[in-house]
């Protein structure tokens, strides 16, 4: 799943949102006056997270990543509005203006983000979930099931999404969910006492009762 979570992100438009975000997150971590002053106003609102890197070889650090700043917002614009964040003040250094330019005056950067989020985050959430046992290839595709149905239901709204990267993900989660839906996995929902009915009935790659045992040795 992290390899797909990359293939979805590979869309050219978000790749440019999350070039910002990390711009936003490498300014406010290596400054240390402005980055102390914005964990000072994010503890004022009760916001206990740090602005978190993002890891280029781990795509669910990513996502990681982009909620990091989704939550900073309201504390990084209040930051953003300040006189002096926008013009050198007593010698003081102010938030480059690229940051500025993105956090107050690109409205399209906040929704892209959220999409983001809202696209990947289920995936993010399997990839914990199975990190956190030893999982089997049963667990494997009750996950993938369940991040099939998140993906359905996940419904466009011409006023917030961007539609080619809407149809993107699905278009890459469909072609992932086939490769990943084998035979094997299969198997590994019939002979599982709770799972037995949705690896006979599953939509995307139904298999009979009688086909299942020939596959086991």
């Amino acid at each position: 799943m992290n390899t797909m979570i990359g293939n979805i992100m590979s869309f050219p438009v978000m790749k440019k949102i999350v070039t910002q975000t990390t711009r936003i997150v490498a300014f406010f971590n290596n400054s240390h006056y402005w980055g102390g002053q914005l964990n000072d106003k994010a503890k004022k609102q009760n916001i206990c997270r740090k602005l978190k890197q993002n890891c280029e070889s781990r795509f669910y650090a990513l996502i990681l990543h982009c909620l990091s700043v989704l939550d900073y917002r309201s504390p990084l614009s209040l930051i953003c509005v300040r006189p002096e964040a926008q013009k050198k003040t007593n010698n003081l250094t102010p938030v480059a203006p690229d940051v500025i330019t993105t956090i107050l005056y690109d409205p399209l950067y906040w929704k892209r983000l959220e999409q983001i989020v809202l696209t990947v985050k289920f995936l993010v959430d399997a990839i914990g979930n199975l990190g956190s046992r030893q999982a089997s290839f049963a667990d494997c595709m009750l996950e993938l099931l369940r991040c099939a149905h998140e993906m359905s239901q996940l419904a466009f709204d011409p006023n917030e999404h961007d539609l080619g990267f809407w149809l993107h993900a699905k278009l890459v989660f469909n072609r992932r969910f086939h490769g990943i839906n084998s035979e094997i996995h299969s198997l590994a929902l019939f002979i599982h006492p709770m799972c037995r009915e949705l690896a006979i009935t599953q939509v995307a790659n139904g298999r009979s009762s009688k086909f299942m045992p020939s596959l086991s040795p």
